[in-house]
């Protein structure tokens, strides 16, 4: 679920990010930014320390592909379709963390 929710905040300030610059690097920015804030509760708490780090999860990266990849698209104005969006949500949704 945390790796959705990360998804979803980099997702939702996808508009913040400024076009007149590199848009790929600025959205890595924000994803590493984003990992670093749901991060730091875990690494705090004695029950969810385990989870940390979260790049060490399965399919960490490739979510972070995916996730940098659409908030290039939303700033770049590549018109993502209603179909395309609910794929992905099931994307992530279907994803099983171990």
């Amino acid at each position: 679920m945390l790796l959705g929710t990360i998804s979803h905040r980099v997702l939702e300030n996808a508009r913040s990010i400024n076009r007149d610059e590199d848009l790929r690097a600025q959205a890595e920015t924000m994803w590493d930014e984003t990992v670093g804030k749901v991060e730091e509760p875990l690494q705090t708490s004695p029950l969810d320390e385990y989870l940390s780090p979260i790049s060490g999860w399965r399919k960490y990266y490739l979510l972070r592909e995916r996730s940098i990849r659409h908030c290039v698209e939303i700033v770049s104005g590549h018109v993502i379709s209603e179909n395309q969006v609910k794929a992905s949500e099931r994307k992530f949704e279907s994803v099983k963390y171990e």
